[in-house]
């Protein structure tokens, strides 16, 4: 069984940003194909929490703890250092651009649509 994530705000819609999105939707996908959804709301951010800007550099310890049981994340966007830290957990971080809504990205990724993040989204460095 596998374990995928998809950042949203409203459980529909994918969100721009991995730390932003107010939850997630996590998928558990079995080989026979059945998928069970469950959401997370997004209490691990220093950006859920409103603290953003406080640090110049803050931690992705408690998104990469709270998401450990995940194999993969998609998002829209998210920056560098999310994407090593989930890299380095073995989660792999996933992209969507053609598709704006969670059960279209869970159908790609089922289909082999999404490949690996190759790097971070315009306006992220770190």
């Amino acid at each position: 069984m596998k374990r995928i994530t998809v950042a949203t705000d409203d459980g529909k819609n994918i969100a721009q940003h991995f730390g932003r999105s107010r939850m997630f939707v996590i998928c558990e996908i079995e080989d026979s194909g059945y998928r069970r959804c469950a959401v997370r709301a997004n209490e691990f951010t220093g950006h859920s929490r409103g603290e953003c800007g406080k640090e110049k550099h803050h931690s992705h310890s408690a998104i990469v703890e709270a998401l450990k049981d995940c194999d993969a994340v998609i998002c829209r966007g998210m920056g560098q250092r999310a994407i090593a830290d989930l890299v380095a957990a073995g989660i792999k971080p996933l992209f969507v651009t053609r598709e704006t809504d969670v059960e279209g990205a869970v159908q790609d990724y089922l289909a082999g649509k999404l490949s690996e993040v190759a790097g971070a989204c315009p306006g992220h460095q770190e």
